[in-house]
């Protein structure tokens, strides 16, 4: 009977680790050359007049609209990504969620990652709880133009595990991801842009969602207001 009760025991710690192994988010394992762009990326310069970079102003009386760019595959209405609930489910299991340096990321649309200097932008039309586009970038675009279009251990780290967010597929993530980038690459060496912009662009389609990788290169006699860059990762 005692050796019953034992066993019984055993099996129910046994389950407790193993569930609590499970809840915990995975720590990403990095090498000396990340850390060196973690350093770079956590080192904010101090730009303060930014004024003369702006291109539009963001009021209703501005006589200079944003335009609507043409990337050729642009949608006229949004379509589901993913429930917000599984999304909140898998990136509590992510790696990414390692990289938080806040924990109110629940109610919000702006997941700041603040140790790898990245954000996540959700866009929930309707606040009905359905994402709609999730796109990745860096936090300080004046730190990340120091790469200009090279897809950093940085960029890889926080775009794959975006795209393994929708996916929850890593193999299928790492082979949309390197797509993507091969296609941006050679836009950016042949110099093809999106027409009348200063802006690369290459995408994806899969399951019917689109997977878009964005840069630009902008030219502006202030050297602080050129970008000439890799600039976020786009599903929708």
């Amino acid at each position: 009977m005692y050796t019953r009760y034992l066993q019984l025991f055993s099996t129910v710690i046994i389950l407790t680790l193993s569930i609590q192994s499970k809840a915990q988010p995975i720590e990403p394992i990095f090498d000396s050359k990340f850390d060196a762009y973690r350093n770079v990326y956590l080192d904010p310069p101090s730009f303060t007049n930014l004024g003369p970079c702006v291109e539009y102003k963001y009021s209703r009386y501005a006589r200079n609209k944003i335009k609507f760019i043409d990337t050729g595959v642009r949608r006229d209405d949004f379509i589901e990504v993913m429930d917000k609930d599984l999304f909140l489910e898998r990136f509590e299991n992510s790696p990414l969620y390692t990289q938080l340096t806040s924990d109110n990321y629940y109610y919000v649309n702006n997941i700041e990652l603040g140790k790898i200097n990245g954000q996540l932008d959700l866009l929930d039309i309707g606040l009905n709880k359905k994402i709609n586009k999730i796109s990745y970038r860096s936090n300080s675009v004046y730190a990340r133009k120091q790469y200009g279009h090279e897809l950093t251990e940085l960029d890889r780290f926080g775009m794959l595990e975006t795209l393994n967010l929708v996916l929850d597929d890593r193999e299928k993530s790492e082979e949309i991801l390197n797509t993507l980038y091969s296609d941006y690459s050679k836009k950016v060496k042949n110099d093809i842009k999106l027409k009348d912009t200063d802006i690369y662009f290459s995408y994806v389609r899969f399951n019917g969602l689109l997977f878009e990788l964005w840069g630009r290169n902008t030219t502006h006699e202030l050297e602080h207001c050129r970008f000439d860059m890799l600039s976020s990762l786009k599903i929708h």
